[in-house]
């Protein structure tokens, strides 16, 4: 029988030099992105993006990169009922505006990610939201914010949400590959992988 040949590795080597040139590249294009985090109340960031949003002067804005509203009415209602249920939300991200052309500095925040969830509390505080198709708080279906009784429409405004605020030093450029990034860092899950996490067992694993 024939000798086998030996196989080589062909992947090919690392140099020293091919290191140092990442780590200059890493050093170079790296930004360093100073940013702070806080909570607001739910009463507070619907405030801040309403007032003033007929003549784009409201505090809280939305950029024209981002888009419409696409969540539907039971996307938004399962939102509302995370909120309710007291469940981990993301992270809002917006950046302090420093308009360097502008002899006012305005201090507005753009939001860079998290127009939806905020677009969407202010709908259920305005009752423009009617509540539908939850499960969890199946009760509360057909709810708009004025049919919640007093007490809870206040816990509901009390509720937090937690922001994270790029500084002034954040330039338009970083602001949308910060926005890009966090669009497109992640792949969207099947309807089999969402199946596995949301109703796991016997027959799932199965299937699986």
């Amino acid at each position: 029988m024939p000798s086998k040949s030996k196989i080589t590795n062909s992947k090919p080597k690392i140099t020293n030099a091919q290191k140092e040139a990442a780590e200059a590249e890493i050093r170079e294009k790296q930004k360093a992105v100073d940013y702070r985090t806080t909570e607001y109340p739910v009463e507070v960031i619907v405030q801040k993006y309403m007032e003033g949003i007929e003549d784009d002067t409201n505090e809280l804005f939305i950029p024209d990169y981002q888009r419409e509203m696409i969540w539907k009415e039971k996307d938004q209602s399962k939102f509302i009922e995370s909120v309710f249920l007291g469940l981990p939300i993301p992270p809002i991200f917006v950046a302090d505006i420093n308009d360097k052309e502008n002899e006012e500095d305005e201090a507005r925040l753009e939001i860079i990610d998290g127009t939806q969830r905020i677009r969407t509390l202010t709908r259920f505080i305005n009752n423009e939201l009617k509540l539908c198709e939850l499960k969890k708080l199946s009760q509360l279906n057909n709810f708009r914010f004025e049919d919640l009784l007093p007490s809870r429409q206040r816990r509901f405004n009390r509720a937090t949400v937690r922001i994270i605020e790029l500084t002034e030093k954040a330039d338009e450029e970083t602001r949308r590959d910060v926005f890009e990034r966090i669009n497109t860092g992640s792949v969207q899950l099947n309807e089999m992988e969402k199946r596995i996490g949301i109703l796991p067992g016997k027959v799932t694993n199965l299937l699986q």
